[in-house]
């Protein structure tokens, strides 16, 4: 089947599930509409549209400042950066492209940004059980580059993980991929989340995500603190890995915007 096949197949069949679903049908509808509106609103005022993100830089800049204000980027804004369909296709330019944005945004203290999703996650249809079969070159030179590049040249300061597993272990679980890359080889000193629910049962586990190196696990339930303390009694998650998760959530949040409303007597304790 060749391209222009394919394409009329997926309209087909997303055309079938919105005559099925009439509320799905007035969602959709509504959505583009809001997508649409804010955009155009965001044009008029003056956002810096014109501007080649990717090859310019944005450091310290009225641009990159005014931008991020319009955005509404106060404590944590968000470069979704996905090496695939999702974003630049060409990795080298996805990774230009997003550590000038975060060179921009990170440029005002406290703002920091997120890059995901962390890795391979090049399919939204069954993302949370698809199972991307990688040598590690091309892991390396391909889906990895563009988080490369931005980790090494602008800093950016956190990263979230993907729902899927590379070579039959889930991203949030793999020790290989958020701590002997992100944070040995690529020095990065942030806080490594994981996607929504990506640790419920039947996916990842969230002991073996703070053990393999995510700090936060989003978005945190009851049967996910079981899962830890589960990890804590059969060994596979230590004391230490849940001292180093809470170290580096605390210091990006002192380092953030949010610190900036609370004085150390907040922190302090207070008679009832």
């Amino acid at each position: 089947m060749g391209t222009w096949q394919n394409i009329k197949a997926v309209i087909g069949r997303e055309f079938r599930i919105l005559r099925n679903r009439p509320l799905y049908l007035v969602g959709t509808v509504g959505v583009i509409t809001f997508c649409t509106v804010f955009f155009l609103s965001l044009m008029r005022d003056g956002l810096p549209h014109d501007i080649p993100v990717g090859t310019v830089d944005l450091d310290g800049s009225s641009i990159s400042r005014e931008f991020v204000r319009q955005l509404n980027a106060t404590q944590l804004s968000e470069v979704v950066h996905y090496p695939s369909f999702e974003q630049a296709r060409e990795d080298l330019v996805s990774g230009r492209i997003s550590a000038a944005m975060t060179r921009g945004v990170q440029s005002i203290e406290g703002n920091y940004t997120t890059i995901k999703h962390f890795a391979c996650n090049n399919a939204e249809d069954n993302r949370q059980f698809s199972n991307s079969h990688v040598s590690e070159r091309a892991l390396r030179e391909i889906y990895l580059k563009g988080f490369e590049i931005n980790v090494r040249e602008a800093g950016s300061r956190s990263v979230m993980t993907s729902y899927n597993l590379i070579n039959g272990v889930y991203a949030p679980d793999s020790f290989d991929l958020c701590t002997k890359v992100l944070r040995n080889e690529w020095g990065f000193d942030g806080v490594v989340m994981t996607d929504w629910s990506s640790t419920k049962k039947g996916q990842g586990d969230s002991a073996d995500a703070i053990a393999a190196g995510n700090d936060l696990i989003m978005p945190g339930d009851k049967n996910e603190r079981k899962e830890i303390e589960a990890g804590l009694k059969r060994g596979t998650l230590t004391a230490e890995d849940l001292k180093r998760a809470a170290a580096n959530i605390i210091r990006s949040i002192v380092s953030s915007n949010v610190a900036k409303k609370y004085t150390v007597k907040d922190f302090l304790d207070k008679e009832d």
